[in-house]
């Protein structure tokens, strides 16, 4: 299935990762491509809304993964600095594989492969605070209407 979206402004990014992790289950894999500034991480902080996570949500830039605690748990990924190999040699995939974990991973596109509980989003500018807003989910992870 694939859904787009016009989004006008951060907050509507927020409310839409809100309302996608409150429709996948627990485990998933979400592949966020989009350039600098597109808006991933502003999207992130919507699916750690969903899950009632108390933290401040930051963007994992220098520290390449930050985990968030709520109803589930949300691994946050930034790989804009990192290769696959070293995803693997960090124990990574450890997290990108578990069932129980939602793990949300910006600049995906690193990636050679993803695992098969994908979902991916792409955040595209189309001006200052608009955005157009892609998520394919091609595995019936999303449960319901998005």
């Amino acid at each position: 299935m694939r859904y787009c979206f016009n989004i006008t402004s951060p907050a509507e990014t927020e409310a839409l990762g809100e309302k996608l992790v409150k429709k996948i289950n627990i485990g998933a894999f979400i592949a966020l491509t989009g350039d600098l500034g597109a808006g991933k991480t502003v999207f992130v902080k919507g699916l750690a809304k969903g899950l009632n996570v108390k933290e401040r949500v930051v963007s994992p830039t220098y520290t390449i993964m930050c985990q968030y605690f709520g109803d589930k748990m949300l691994c946050h990924f930034d790989l804009y600095r990192i290769t696959q190999d070293d995803c693997y040699n960090m124990g990574f995939d450890d997290f990108f594989f578990d069932e129980n974990i939602i793990c949300a991973v910006e600049w995906s596109e690193r990636l050679n492969e993803f695992p098969p509980n994908v979902i991916q989003v792409d955040v595209e500018k189309t001006g200052e605070f608009s955005r157009k807003i892609t998520v394919i989910d091609n595995n019936a992870i999303i449960k319901g209407e998005l």
